[in-house]
């Protein structure tokens, strides 16, 4: 039986395929997804992440901008199909005030999906959220919550620069899980997000028996990604798709190489299913950190598919692009105009270009 994620995979590899390879012009189906990169704020102050850094570095210039309101958000997806699968993110989503009523409201009509920290959600929030799950994979509602844990105990207070974290994080979990289970409820599917790095990749092993333990659904295990100019967190870099990111310190590859054949030997008999992001061979994980990368292995269709909107409303396809702004445009003429078709067409022609590396939603090509 397929995953939900590979099934998901599949449909989206599906849905993009078929303009990418029909109309050479760059046109493109409404979005499959769209991402809502609701706030750059953050109360966590993760050391590898650069959405945080680059808020602080804004604030630190007196930079003050303002995030799409409650009715911008709503009108937004009164614009996008019923089937438009939807994510809210951040920075921390659950600091806008008002992400229950956009949930409430995206579910009316949407498959939803939240990424958090975990540390700052209410009993009460838990408890809707997983009231307004859905029933199955193709119906309306929350799909899934994707809650980001770096590491066990301290360490992960270490890495995300706050102490206490960790157990708040882990109370969220639990309590997602005893909701479930009230319910007897397969969703929302509880996916832990897990990024790899010099600080934590000693103890991947570890992380994922947390998540046996705990019945968790998905572990995804997402490369360090030193791209500095990604959805917006850095000011409009026309270049910034032929830039590639700084390199890496390389790392212990025989002990990564050891964790990670770990994850998949345990996980091949397990409730707990893995992914890797970008999905690529467990060799390929291994080479990225030891900067051996060979992009010529990967491609994107992501453009073809997937929408990123900004907290101030621009909209891009992946790198601080941005190809339009929702204040001032409809969705419709964003996705199919110039800047989205050329930028596609540049796609088509190079597959992923040099500052794509470490981008979790490239496809190796099997």
């Amino acid at each position: 039986m397929l995953s939900v994620p590979r099934l998901y995979q599949l449909l989206t590899h599906t849905y993009a395929a078929i303009p990418e390879h029909l109309f050479r012009g760059g046109y493109s189906f409404p979005p499959l997804r769209v991402a809502f990169i609701l706030t750059h704020r953050c109360n966590l102050k993760c050391q590898f992440c650069l959405v945080w850094s680059s808020y602080q570095e804004e604030r630190k210039k007196g930079i003050k901008r303002q995030e799409l309101s409650l009715e911008e958000v709503k009108g937004v997806i009164d614009q996008l199909p019923g089937y438009s699968v939807i994510t809210f993110t951040g920075g921390e989503p659950f600091l806008r005030k008002e992400l229950m009523e956009i949930v409430r409201y995206s579910t009316k009509r949407h498959r939803c999906h939240i990424v958090t920290n975990g540390t700052i959600c209410s009993e009460e929030e838990i408890e809707e959220i997983t009231a307004k799950r859905v029933s199955s994979i193709l119906g309306k509602g929350v799909l899934s919550v994707g809650i980001s844990i770096e590491a066990v105990g301290e360490v992960h207070d270490q890495i995300v620069g706050v102490p206490g974290s960790f157990d708040k994080t882990l109370r969220t979990i639990k309590t997602f899980q005893r909701e479930k289970s009230k319910r007897g409820a397969r969703y929302p599917l509880i996916d832990l997000k897990i990024t790899i790095g010099d600080y934590n990749f000693a103890s991947l092993r570890e992380l994922y028996d947390l998540a046996l333990d705990l019945k968790i659904d998905l572990c995804s295990f997402q490369v360090l990604n030193t791209q500095s100019s990604s959805y917006g967190i850095e000011d409009e870099n026309p270049i910034a798709h032929l830039t590639p990111p700084k390199p890496f310190t390389p790392i212990d590859s025989d002990l990564l190489r050891e964790q990670l054949r770990y994850l998949a030997e345990r996980s091949a008999k397990a409730f707990t299913r893995i992914r890797f992001n970008p999905n690529m061979p467990l060799t390929e994980v291994v080479n990225y950190y030891l900067n051996r990368i060979d992009l010529s292995k990967f491609a994107c269709h992501t453009p073809w598919h997937t929408m990123h909107i900004g907290p101030y409303g621009e909209v891009y396809p992946c790198f601080s692009y941005p190809m339009g702004n929702v204040r001032k445009k409809k969705v419709s003429e964003i996705w199919n105009g110039e800047n989205y078709k050329r930028f596609r067409r540049e796609l088509r022609k190079i597959g992923v270009f040099p500052g794509c590396s470490g981008c979790c939603i490239m496809e190796y090509k099997s």
